[in-house]
């Protein structure tokens, strides 16, 4: 089973008095022994994974969790946290998460300050066109861009038919904008005709994802049953979430484990891709978030969670290997007192 690159354990040098380096190949299944925790508070994505390459048609991913619930979130309350799986099958990597840039729309390099005439710069440069295949999402019709703009003076930035007011600042400031029109022109009218401005604009595409998610129930009416699924703050559960793409869908599926047993509620879900594809692309991306009911943030208190062992690897795995390794994790998680 081949790890995706991004977590690939390294490969350890060992040398003797005489001897040539011996290199240790990680263990098939990732050693437990080197795998890490850590606790997040204030956060909806507790995890992210992306794909170094466009070879894989299939995953698993699995992250130990527990959670601390708020002053005001008690475990006793029924609505536990849920976690919430999804995948993307095109790329979804930010520029700044080291994701390829996007293609300036602009004709002027960014690094090159705007020309204004009287305070005000313009220019038709958004596509004629942008791509939405849900016909759910009508608003974003006329497109979705990434604006990076400096300025030393107040100003007044037109994408499309939408406006939005930008303070002066010695930082870059990096939004995204929806257009609300046909129109395809981009303006700034800066409060100074002596105002000093780099600006640059990209088409930000819209982004399919699908999944599914670890939960304590299914119906939301009623409050759920613990024992079953879902996170919990007495004992670390390990998540699970499998994707894979066949005949132009993503197939997802979610299940959960306590340390000796596989809990209840799983979740499996088909849906049809927007862009057919035969592999998960380089840069798609791997989420895992958690959500509740009751919400995990109230009167400045939220709640925590911990994660260990958080791994991607190629490939759809069995029952049966999820649960070795379920145990060699949960011996090495009661060898750290955790």
């Amino acid at each position: 089973m081949k790890r995706l690159a991004l977590f690939a354990l390294a490969a350890l040098a060992v040398r003797g008095a005489f001897a040539a380096p011996e290199l240790l190949a990680p263990p098939q299944f990732g050693d437990p022994t080197r795998m890490c925790s850590y606790s997040c508070s204030n956060v909806f994505d507790v995890a992210t994974a992306y794909f170094s390459d466009d070879q894989a048609s299939n995953f698993t991913a699995i992250v130990w969790m527990k959670w601390t619930p708020r002053q005001n979130h008690v475990a006793s309350s029924g609505f536990v946290p849920f976690a919430i799986f999804n995948v993307s099958a095109d790329p979804a990597r930010a520029t700044c998460e080291g994701g390829d840039g996007l293609p300036d729309l602009q004709s002027h390099r960014y690094e090159v300050p705007l020309t204004l005439s009287g305070g005000t710069w313009a220019e038709t440069c958004l596509p004629a066109s942008y791509d939405y295949p849900d016909s759910t999402l009508e608003n974003w019709k006329y497109g979705c861009y990434a604006v990076n703009i400096e300025t030393d003076t107040a100003l007044t930035l037109n994408v499309g038919g939408a406006e939005k007011s930008i303070s002066a600042s010695p930082e870059k400031q990096r939004f995204n904008i929806l257009a609300t029109s046909a129109s395809r022109s981009v303006s700034i009218s800066a409060a100074s005709s002596s105002a000093t401005v780099k600006f640059g604009i990209a088409v930000n595409p819209l982004v399919q994802f699908v999944g599914a998610q670890f939960d304590d129930n299914n119906s939301y009416g009623t409050s759920g049953n613990a024992q079953i699924g879902g996170l919990a703050s007495n004992e670390w559960r390990m998540v699970v979430f499998r994707g894979r793409i066949a005949a132009g869908s993503a197939t997802c599926n979610a299940c959960g484990y306590n340390a000796t047993t596989k809990l209840q509620n799983e979740q499996t879900s088909t849906k049809e891709l927007w862009h057919p594809r035969t592999t998960f692309a380089k840069n798609a991306r791997i989420r895992v978030m958690v959500a509740s009911l009751l919400g995990i943030q109230y009167d400045g208190k939220y709640d925590t969670f911990h994660l260990y062992g958080f791994r991607v690897y190629r490939g759809w795995f069995s029952d049966a290997q999820l649960e070795q390794m379920r145990d060699q994790d949960a011996a090495e998680m009661t060898r750290r007192g955790m």
